[in-house]
């Protein structure tokens, strides 16, 4: 039996009505516009985010490595509250800065911390394409080039000896040249 010939049930149309609203946040339009396009990678970009931190947080937790832990679960909620700021507010511009500034926020605590077993630094990698997709070209640059700062400071500050990090200057100077690439 092809799925387009199964029996519909009235369940069908409200699961999609669910699904639909919760990754608009209830914004009408239609889904091809670019903005509910963008408020659907947004609402998954942060829910994705959240999970993430609440799963490695409280395992940071468990191990002893408090400040870590305590920084992604303090993270995770201030996921949970952009999405409800999202979907209470519909102010999406907001929601897109502020989601790509709690992202920024995590990255900076994970290249600081190491996370778990020193692989926070990957987690760089989804910076760039969210902040291309939600702010555009110019605006997305000068998050990254912010990005590249920090590394920047952090080789200085290793590579002169000044803080002990869970990076090598070798490694730190690896990653930003494959995260320029």
């Amino acid at each position: 039996m092809a799925e387009d010939d199964r029996p519909v049930t009235k369940t069908d149309g409200l699961l999609k009505r669910a699904w639909r609203n919760s990754v608009t946040s209830g914004l009408p339009g239609d889904e091809s516009t670019p903005l509910i396009r963008r408020v659907k990678f947004l609402n998954l970009y942060v829910l994705i985010t959240t999970v993430v931190c609440l799963g490695f947080g409280p395992v940071n937790l468990a191990q002893g490595r408090l400040a870590p832990g305590a920084a992604e679960v303090a993270i995770g909620a201030l996921g949970i509250g952009m999405l409800a700021f999202l979907r209470w507010s519909a102010r999406v511009e907001i929601a897109q800065v502020g989601t790509l500034a709690l992202a920024w926020l995590l990255m900076v605590v994970l290249l600081y911390t190491g996370g778990i077993d020193g692989t926070g630094i990957y987690w760089w990698y989804c910076l760039p394409p969210g902040a291309f997709f939600l702010l555009g070209r110019r605006r997305g640059w000068w998050l990254v080039l912010a990005s590249l700062a920090v590394f920047a400071a952090d080789m200085a500050l290793v590579g002169t000896g000044r803080i002990d990090g869970p990076y090598t200057l070798t490694q730190l100077r690896q990653f930003v040249v494959s995260y320029v690439v």
